[in-house]
């Protein structure tokens, strides 16, 4: 489902990952990869509805003194146009490995469990405005 009250219950719940059926075979297997790997993934639909969600609330100080590097705010940015990790790479000529490693700082720094955390930080800072 691509509807706000089931994505909502499934953060709740805590899943992890969330493809709708519409998934074809590759974002099927990535996600499974990135799953196992004890990493988020959503698909680009349910990041557009949480970047929805998200953009409805009120926002924070910018960067509330987190201190983000500039590549930090730049891959956040991807994150809330819904880029996945290996089209941040690709866009900033990094190792998919490398964008995860921000993903994860940006994460602890955020106190985020989840990409949608993320969304939520930077629509909240100023740092994604849509």
């Amino acid at each position: 489902y691509n509807k706000e009250e089931p994505i909502l219950r499934m953060l709740e719940a805590g899943a992890l990952g969330y493809v709708l059926k519409s998934a074809d075979n590759e974002e099927i297997s990535e996600a499974i990869n990135t799953v196992s790997e004890h990493k988020p993934y959503f698909c680009k639909e349910v990041t557009e509805k949480l970047t929805e969600i998200v953009s409805r609330n009120y926002q924070l100080p910018p960067d509330a003194d987190l201190h983000f590097t500039d590549r930090e705010k730049e891959i956040m940015r991807l994150i809330c146009r819904e880029f996945t990790s290996k089209e941040i790479a690709y866009s900033l000529n990094l190792s998919k490995r490398t964008v995860e490693g921000h993903r994860t700082r940006i994460m602890d720094k955020v106190g985020a469990k989840s990409i949608a955390g993320i969304i939520t930080y930077a629509f909240r800072s100023g740092i994604c405005t849509r």
